[in-house]
This record gives C-alpha cells, sequence and structure tokens, in this order.
C-alpha cells in the first residue's frame, strides 16, 4: 500500500526474480477519509478477474510510511477470504527493507509450517535478501558445494509458499544475514533444528563455514573442498569501507585474512576527511563513486541494493567465497581500471 494515485491494484514485475506482485494505491483524499475497504474489495475483485485463486494461498499486506503517518488502518484487508493464509507487516516509517524481510519470514513461517516425522537430506538457507545480497547468483558457489555434497538447498523466502510448508524437514538451517536470525531461533524451539549464522565472504570466511557445517550435520567435508588461504602480501595497500551493512562487516575482517592488507571502516566521508587518509582503494556502493573525487583511488564497486535499488544489480560483481576472493584480488594486483 503506498501513496499517488487512486485505489486500484495495478500488477508489476519484480525486477531481481522477474515475480509478478500486485500493489495498492491510494491519494491524499481517500488518505483522510479512509479507503482501506476499497482497496480490499479492489484486491478481492482483481483476483477473481485475473487470477487462479485457488493456488493463491498467501496474502501479505504491507504497509508503508504513508499509512503509517496518515493513521490508514489495513486490518480489513485481514477479512479477505480468498487465501488460505493473511498477514500483515506494520511500519512505523522508520524501519528498513530488511526488517521488513525478518517479520515477513517469521510471519509466514508461523503461518505454514507443520511438524514432521522425519528429516531428509535438506539445508534451509535463510536470510537471504535482495536488499543486502543482491541477485541469487551470488550464491551459486554455496549452493553448489552444498548440493555436491548430496543436499537439496532450499532459499526460505525467495521460493514457492512450498518451501515453507516442508521447510520442518531440514536438518540444517543457514542464516546469512541477522534478519533470518528471528526465524532460525523459532525452527530451533518449535522443530529442534540446529542453525548456524555466518556469511562465508573470503577464504579463510568460507573454511570455517565449511567447517562448521560439517560438524553440525556429522559430515566428513572432503578436503578438496576447502580452499588455500594463505595470505598474500600487499604492503602498498590500504582499503577504506564506506557504508553500512553485513556484507563490509566480513570484508573487513576478509580482507586482513587473506590479503593481509589494512581496512578503515566509515559510514560517511567528505573529500576533505578522505584526503587526510593513507588509502589505496575504496570499497563502496557506486552512488559513492558520484560523490567523491576518485583521481587519487581505486575504487571497488560492492552494491548495496538497500541503499542503490536496482541501479547496479547487473554489475558482474561478488563477495562470497573463492569467487568474492578472486574479484577483490584483480584490483589489488591492478587487473581492472574501473
Amino acid at each position: 500500500m503506498t501513496g499517488s494515485g487512486c485505489a486500484n491494484c495495478p500488477s508489476s514485475i519484480d525486477k531481481l526474480n522477474h515475480n509478478p506482485f500486485i500493489f495498492s494505491r491510494f491519494d491524499d483524499l481517500q488518505a483522510v477519509y479512509g479507503c482501506t475497504n476499497d482497496i480490499g474489495e479492489a484486491i478481492t475483485k482483481h483476483f477473481q478477474m485475473y487470477h487462479q485463486t485457488k493456488e493463491s494461498e498467501l496474502l501479505l499486506s504491507i504497509g508503508t510510511p504513508v499509512t503509517y503517518m496518515t493513521g490508514m488502518n489495513d486490518h480489513s484487508l485481514q477479512g479477505c477470504d480468498l487465501f488460505t493464509t493473511t498477514a500483515r507487516i506494520e511500519t512505523n516509517g522508520f524501519q528498513t527493507a530488511e526488517e521488513g524481510v525478518a517479520k515477513a519470514l517469521l510471519k509466514i513461517a508461523k503461518a505454514t509450517l507443520k511438524q514432521v516425522e522425519t528429516r531428509k537430506k535438506r539445508i534451509n538457507l535463510i536470510g537471504y535478501n535482495p536488499f543486502l545480497f543482491g541477485k541469487r547468483q551470488h550464491f551459486h558457489e554455496i549452493e553448489t558445494c552444498l548440493t555436491s555434497l548430496g543436499y537439496t538447498v532450499c532459499f526460505l523466502g525467495y521460493e514457492s509458499l512450498d518451501s515453507f510448508k516442508t521447510a520442518a524437514e531440514a536438518e540444517l538451517n543457514l542464516v546469512f544475514s541477522r534478519h533470518g536470525l528471528s526465524l532460525a531461533k523459532w525452527m530451533a524451539e518449535m522443530f529442534a533444528i540446529p542453525y548456524h549464522f555466518a556469511m562465508p565472504i573470503g577464504l579463510e570466511g568460507f573454511n570455517q563455514w565449511l567447517k562448521a557445517v560439517g560438524a553440525l550435520l556429522k559430515t566428513a567435508i572432503p578436503e578438496s573442498y576447502y580452499v588455500n588461504n594463505e595470505p598474500q602480501p600487499f604492503p602498498n595497500i590500504r582499503v577504506l569501507l564506506l557504508g553500512e551493512n553485513e556484507i563490509l562487516d566480513q570484508l573487513e575482517t576478509a580482507i586482513s585474512n587473506d590479503f593481509g592488507i589494512p581496512t578503515i571502516r566509515a559510514s560517511k566521508i567528505t573529500d576533505q576527511e578522505l584526503s587526510q587518509m593513507t588509502v589505496t582503494h575504496i570499497i563502496a556502493d557506486p552512488l559513492y563513486q558520484n560523490r567523491i573525487n576518485m583521481m587519487s583511488y581505486q575504487f571497488i564497486p560492492m552494491p548495496y541494493p538497500s541503499l542503490s535499488g536496482n541501479t547496479y544489480i547487473e554489475l558482474e560483481y561478488q563477495y562470497m567465497g573463492q569467487t568474492g576472493y578472486a574479484y577483490l584480488k584483480r584490483f589489488f594486483v591492478n587487473e581492472v581500471t574501473a
């Protein structure tokens, strides 16, 4: 539910995974007089006309800062009887999209997960969301590693609702961001499924993650799966990590461990402050590149979609495991110029 336009329900396409979604709009007059009943009726009419409602099992109503500030009550959407399950995500206008992902994962899981009799060779990946990680392709190396060990890999929150219905069959939950922790902890309590919270960034980070996965699965991981992580000397390089997100948090450790390069963290910076630092490379969302004089620095793009949206999501950048290591190394050995 978002502002502007009229109370209708146009369809759109999510550019990240190309799934269709529906949103409703309203103007200031409707906000003053209240229009949630109209929106609820429009959603019902839309699905009756254009969709096989018997196949649409979940209605997730998501508020926005506008609905909060105007005092709109969208509880009426809970009464929609076209869906097996309905849930709503509230906002006070100040939470991030990633916090919304965490709330949505837990609400959907509580509404759909059922107890199972037996476990299967399945691993749930929890906490992936495009607002932090970009496209799912960044997890290809991790997914390939787990499937080669004989496990089915399911991304909770990315695939269909069926992935939630069978999620309790998993032997292990792997959490990749703090926004998946609440769901993993709830599943550990309700279904006794262990979880591991770590982001396998860098070679040493990947090896530690793989060792922990093997221990939790009580599986011997072949030595060939581990990677050589002897640091290579780059004595003249200093790296500034500019911004705030979990990937940068992990890169701060990974760059030191894998390359022996010291790092500096900053959430914001001016040209004057930057000129006083002894840094050679800057890792940040490309939005920063347009705001900083880059004459003296090598910029390493690390898009953060919560900040820059879809603008840079198609860039060929990496951060996980060996592919992330190779991406950074190209810049440190001057194999790229942009």
